[in-house]
């Protein structure tokens, strides 16, 4: 929308059908190749706190960077142009503890969930997916099949099912890091559709459906 002052000096030069249609490219983009979780934080100190170390890890890390075609390469500001953030307040805040990421991370794998009442629950999932998981890592990740995936998953739900779980979210990403895959994500999350019976949900999904931040909740009684 452009306001009166620019409409008057600069009306001559906007071309409304090619602003539109530029708006419904970007759109698209987004949609198509942008993804994100919000999870809960009761307590507004805590969020600021979350927010800032989040912000001040991603600055810090050496593996985060911006791209070479990057257009906050060419903002005026340092802060911006060099952090690869949008972003001037934060970077050079506390990064998160291994706490505060432990707290992050099951935020937003559990939703709604309180962190503070569930310290069994997620010392109990935790062990459940390190068992399965070390069992896959010994067998090696040279060749494995559609079947293997099938069995390491229906292992993650039998595990949360057996500790006495109601259910478990998987997410695709986390089961293609844990069987050491490469380039296997669509398989991925096919199975995973696959293995979802009357009940389940997809927390979250993508227009492709084949992205490394699929998740769904399986529910575990009438497994």
């Amino acid at each position: 929308m452009h306001n009166s002052a620019n409409e008057r000096n600069y009306g001559h030069l906007i071309n409304e059908g090619l602003e539109n249609e530029l708006e419904a490219k970007i759109s698209r983009y987004l949609r198509d190749n942008i993804t994100f979780v919000c999870f809960p934080v009761d307590e507004e100190s805590q969020r600021l706190r979350l927010e800032e170390g989040i912000i001040a890890t991603l600055n810090r890390h050496p593996s985060f960077g911006p791209s070479s075609n990057w257009l906050g390469l060419n903002s005026p500001l340092s802060e911006i142009s060099s952090s690869g953030l949008w972003n001037r307040q934060g970077l050079q805040g506390q990064p998160l503890s291994d706490e505060e990421l432990e707290l992050v991370k099951w935020l937003a794998r559990f939703g709604n969930d309180s962190y503070r009442n569930n310290t069994g629950r997620r010392t109990r999932v935790q062990r459940a997916e390190d068992s399965v998981r070390v069992a896959v890592e010994a067998t090696g990740s040279q060749g494995k099949t559609a079947d293997d995936v099938r069995q390491y998953i229906e292992k993650l739900l039998q595990e949360a099912k057996m500790i006495g779980e109601y259910y478990i979210d998987l997410v695709s990403g986390d089961i293609h890091k844990q069987m050491g895959m490469k380039n296997r994500m669509p398989q991925i999350c096919r199975i995973m559709y696959e293995k979802m019976m009357p009940g389940d949900e997809v927390l979250h999904t993508t227009p492709s459906g084949k992205s490394s931040t699929i998740k769904i909740r399986y529910y575990l009684r009438n497994r």
